[in-house]
């Protein structure tokens, strides 16, 4: 049974994960208790650790607007959370193997179907 406050703690990421400053700081601080505890809670019901959970977030959600939009990749990196679009873009490449402009490429039909008109 997954614990109630992680639910809490995955509503939160996806209502605030725009803010590039949410940090598990203040993660822990949403659901009152420390780093560590929510650490040992996320670690236990996801296998993952709490930045992990913000950066997989951010990261599904700029595929989703790679796909859904015409917006550049520096404007998705803003909207999805990132400060800096170098960053962005590094932690792209670590999870999907490829940049923001390769997936887009790649993986959304409408968009390389708009390529070719």
């Amino acid at each position: 049974m997954i614990d109630s406050r992680l639910e809490k703690i995955e509503e939160y990421i996806r209502t605030h994960h725009t803010d590039p400053t949410l940090s598990v700081s203040r993660l822990a601080t949403f659901v009152s208790m420390s780093q560590t505890q929510l650490r040992e809670i996320v670690f236990r019901d996801r296998h993952t650790h709490p930045r992990d959970l913000v950066e997989s977030y951010r990261l599904a959600r700029a595929c989703e607007l790679l796909c859904s939009s015409n917006l550049d990749i520096n404007e998705i990196s803003h909207l999805v959370g990132y400060w800096n679009t170098k960053t962005f873009r590094e932690a792209f490449r670590k999870r999907f193997t490829k940049c923001p402009h390769e997936y887009r490429t790649d993986q959304c039909p409408s968009k390389a179907n708009e390529k070719h008109r």
